[in-house]
């Protein structure tokens, strides 16, 4: 495989280590920080941090005639109501439960695929993609009253999150060819940091706790972790790798790559804070690891198939 085909697959890594990795560590923010605070760190210290960059002329953005009302749309469902209600979720359900549940997003992607951008996946890609969906089902429906299963209003937010997240998933790859992978990522966070900075701050204006919610990562040295973590890590970082990979991957090949997330998750539940791991997760996690080799290794074989043939 060529290096400029490898390049997507890497971000796609890239991107499932950090979203997966990021149920836990919010989780661990959300235990002192309120949700729509935690939410304006991130996103305001990573929307500063690419600023800076801008600043330096490391990255270039460009909106001169461009279709900026479509990648406001986007970053309206994700960062914007997708995470919305992620974060509130994370209060109802586990870490690993979570990223169970955002692996169902390849259901709704291809739906969303089809319909938006006229695309045809091929039948074994299909097959795989219901792999996926298998595993998701078997994690779900097996799931005990051990911890992970969450609650229902827990898992019908995460729902919420997944439709939001799906539909940025295509309306990226839509705008890729307007917009490079770091002008989308930088639309993204300054629109999520202005969304979650203003529900937070009419939310303290409410509670009459602004500043003392704001003061709350400074008093300690993990807290700054999970801030800066989740802000340059899990939004900088991972929303730059997602929207590369977009831009270079069919939507229901990209689309995949949330499963993995779901594994990591699963793992960092397992190895860090010690949860349990149960069978079906176990038997979930191998199905949706098979649908992301299956369903790119057969992307490639039939592209070097008609590239052969072109030859």
């Amino acid at each position: 495989m060529k290096k400029a085909g490898i390049l997507p697959y890497t971000a796609g890594i890239v991107m499932a280590v950090f979203f997966g990795l990021s149920f836990l560590v919010t989780q661990q923010g959300l235990a002192e920080i309120p949700p729509m605070v935690l939410m304006s760190f991130r996103f305001a210290l990573a929307a500063a941090f690419m600023t800076s960059l801008r600043a330096f002329g490391i990255i270039h953005i460009d909106y001169k005639n461009k279709p900026v009302r479509g990648v406001i749309i986007l970053s309206v469902f994700y960062p914007g109501i997708s995470f919305f209600f992620e974060t509130i979720s994370l209060k109802y359900v586990s870490s690993s439960q979570a990223g169970i549940l955002v692996s169902i997003m390849p259901i709704f992607v291809t739906l969303f695929g089809i319909l938006i951008l006229k695309e045809k996946p091929m039948g074994i890609q299909v097959f795989f993609i219901i792999v996926s969906v298998t595993g998701v089902m078997v994690t779900v429906v097996f799931a005990k009253s051990s911890g992970n299963e969450g609650t229902f209003f827990g898992i019908l937010l995460m729902l919420i999150s997944v439709l939001g997240g799906s539909i940025n998933n295509v309306l990226s790859r839509k705008y890729s060819t307007y917009f490079s992978s770091v002008e989308i990522t930088y639309t993204m966070l300054c629109l999520g940091a202005v969304i979650f900075t203003c529900i937070s701050l009419i939310q303290g204006i409410f509670d009459r706790q602004v500043l003392e919610a704001y003061l709350i990562p400074f008093r300690s040295g993990k807290m700054m972790f999970v801030v800066l973590e989740l802000s340059i890590g899990t939004s900088a970082v991972a929303f730059f790798c997602m929207n590369y990979m977009l831009s270079k991957l069919k939507a229901v090949n990209a689309a995949v790559f949330i499963n993995l997330a779901t594994v990591i998750s699963i793992a960092a539940g397992v190895l860090i804070v010690k949860e349990h791991l149960y069978w079906y997760q176990a038997v979930g996690g191998i199905l949706i690891v098979l649908s992301v080799w299956g369903t790119n290794y057969f992307e490639n074989r039939v592209k070097n198939l008609k590239e052969k043939e072109g030859a």
